[in-house]
């Protein structure tokens, strides 16, 4: 998976919460800052280090890169 089919299904995620989920505003919301803050992660990863990696790395990465932000167990 690459960054762009990434951001593809995250917006076909946030409108299954919506129509299928009937998930809160609220709830929609919190996953969408979420998951633009991992696409935007994944951006500036790309720009460091411009060789494709495998999403499972880009997501070992990102919570490497919270745990050291002191991002608490809980928001994970």
């Amino acid at each position: 998976m690459n960054l762009s089919i990434f951001k593809d299904k995250v917006q076909e995620f946030l409108l299954f919460l919506n129509v299928e989920k009937h998930a809160s505003e609220h709830t929609q919301r919190a996953y969408q800052v979420d998951l633009e803050q991992v696409q935007s992660f994944w951006h500036d990863l790309e720009k460091k280090q411009p060789v494709p990696m495998a999403f499972d790395t880009v997501i070992q990465r990102y919570i490497v890169a919270l745990f050291y932000k002191k991002i608490g167990i809980l928001c994970l």
